[in-house]
């Protein structure tokens, strides 16, 4: 409902006034007041509250610092409180303490202790938003990342607000940014399987929206769920942290956006890789939010793209490496290339500083890294350090975006072997085999590429080749032949040269 934002804002306001020097917040919640040794919570508790001094103290969910232990041990949070009251009363004069949390447990909290309401002079119930201020709130999302919400988009975002439950645990403004990001994977999943225009590709309408989510029974809301495990074939890649909730309040009807930048326009626009288009098309509006919330770039937006050769790996790389710089998550589009059997590994320091020369190399931009056959062939000592240089630098370089490119066993069983590489990234992106007819296409605007013109049966007849003999190296292979037909050609209309003419190697 907005707590953080106004405290952000209440304390800028007093600052302004002249009531407090900074008007900075600390935003803290339990795990960052409580220690687990005997000792050592009222330390931590002050250090935190010492960095507050001048501004406002935030402490989220603050009914979590009484009661924990059920009776079955000593309760720090307990310590924790009874600091901060001692703190609190000692430089009344210098900071502002907000605590908050549901309703039902700030009641709980404030009585948990004789001198702990006193403390606190007013208390402020949130409501929850309106169907409106949600639907305002969804607008002004789609105005800052450059969406159009058509008419049909919006009439189907108030009935969702309409009909979702708005009970005790209601989200409300995370609610109204969760359907925001749903409707950006759902347009992605939508035009990745579409040949939309360029004005499609900024546009929301209502099939975006989707359904309501299942809820669970009501008995078990709060509960913690069983996460699913992830398949045993594919890498697991960390979730990114979650980062501190922006801004939301009440915006204005919309300017009209401008249209996406070019770099996606080129991706949702690429020849087959439904699934890959719409995974990094996804990915990338992900990261401009969570870059506006002051987030850093990598691990988030680190990618594994898993595929045989030509099948579109390095494109893809490239392409994405510019939707992130003209997006403004990353500084620079620049896509430094390397194979993972250049890094030197004769000695650990060695690995450590040609890896932390390569992050040099792409800071602000991508570092595209090929595991190749010659790496994989290494001896696994060497292999050990190389893998080790390259997670301590990207854990040192989080504005530089890592992508590592592969064949899908080869990187399989080297995550498999290294979790703490695979926690390094957020998606592993595993792209499928052409097909024909997708060949076929490659081998059109190839030739459309060079000046040619390719007529209907042109193109049919390229499609029976391809089907009959399929290139090895996938698109590479469909673009070298293109290449030969074009050095072939006579006219400005092609046809199929001779079958014997040639060679699909």
């Amino acid at each position: 409902t907005g707590k953080t934002t106004v405290a952000r804002l209440y304390g800028a306001v007093l600052a302004e006034l002249g009531i407090l020097r900074q008007g900075h917040i600390v935003e803290v919640s339990r795990s960052g007041l409580v220690a687990q040794i005997i000792g050592g919570t009222a330390i931590k508790t002050a250090e935190v509250f010492e960095k507050a001094l001048g501004g406002v103290l935030f402490i989220d969910e603050a009914y979590t610092l009484t009661n924990q232990s059920g009776g079955s041990g000593p309760d720090f949070g307990q310590e924790a409180v009874e600091t901060l009251m001692k703190l609190m009363e000692d430089h009344r004069d210098e900071i502002v303490v907000i605590v908050a949390g549901y309703s039902e447990q700030m009641e709980q909290f404030l009585e948990s202790n004789p001198g702990m309401a006193s403390r606190f002079s007013r208390t402020v119930e949130f409501p929850n938003y309106e169907v409106d201020e949600l639907v305002t709130i969804v607008q002004g999302l789609c105005a800052k990342h450059y969406y159009e919400l058509e008419d049909s988009g919006l009439e189907a975002l108030t009935r969702y607000f309409v009909d979702i439950p708005k009970g005790p645990t209601f989200g409300n403004g995370r609610v109204a940014r969760s359907i925001f990001e749903t409707m950006i994977s759902n347009q992605a999943s939508r035009l990745a399987t579409s040949s939309g225009d360029d004005g499609t590709l900024n546009r929301l309408v209502a099939e975006d929206v989707g359904p309501l989510p299942e809820l669970e029974d009501e008995e078990d809301e709060g509960k913690e769920q069983p996460q699913p495990e992830p398949p045993h074939d594919v890498p697991h890649a960390q979730e990114p942290a979650p980062g501190p909730e922006p801004a939301q309040a009440p915006v204005a009807a919309p300017k009209a956006p401008a249209e996406p930048p070019p770099a996606m326009r080129r991706l949702a626009a690429l020849c087959g890789l439904r699934d890959v288009r719409a995974v990094l098309l996804r990915r990338t509006n992900e990261l401009v939010s969570s870059v506006q919330r002051g987030e850093t770039p990598a691990p988030a937006a680190n990618v594994v793209l898993a595929g045989e050769p030509g099948s579109g790996r390095r494109a893809v790389a490239t392409l994405y490496a510019k939707c992130l710089a003209e997006t403004g998550v990353l500084r620079n589009g620049a896509s430094h290339r390397v194979a993972l059997s250049q890094v030197h590994a004769g000695r650990p320091e060695e690995a450590r500083a040609f890896a932390a020369w390569l992050f040099g190399e792409a800071d602000g931009g991508v570092l595209d890294l090929e595991l190749d056959a010659a790496f994989a062939a290494r001896p696994q000592a060497e292999r050990g350090a190389v893998w080790e240089a390259v997670v301590g630098s990207a854990v040192r370089n989080p504005q530089t975006v890592l992508v590592l490119r592969g064949a899908h066993t080869r990187l399989g069983e080297a995550l498999n072997e290294r979790p703490d590489v695979a926690r390094c990234f957020s998606e592993y992106v595993r792209f499928p085999a052409y097909t024909a007819e997708e060949l076929a296409q490659l081998m059109c605007r190839r030739l459309a590429a060079r000046g040619h013109a390719v007529d209907e049966a042109t193109h049919t007849a390229l499609s029976g080749r391809i089907a009959g003999q399929m290139p090895s190296d996938g698109a590479r292979g469909a673009h070298r032949l293109a290449d030969r037909i074009a050095e072939r050609a006579r006219t400005t209309t092609r046809t199929v040269p001779e079958p014997a003419g040639v060679s699909h190697n």
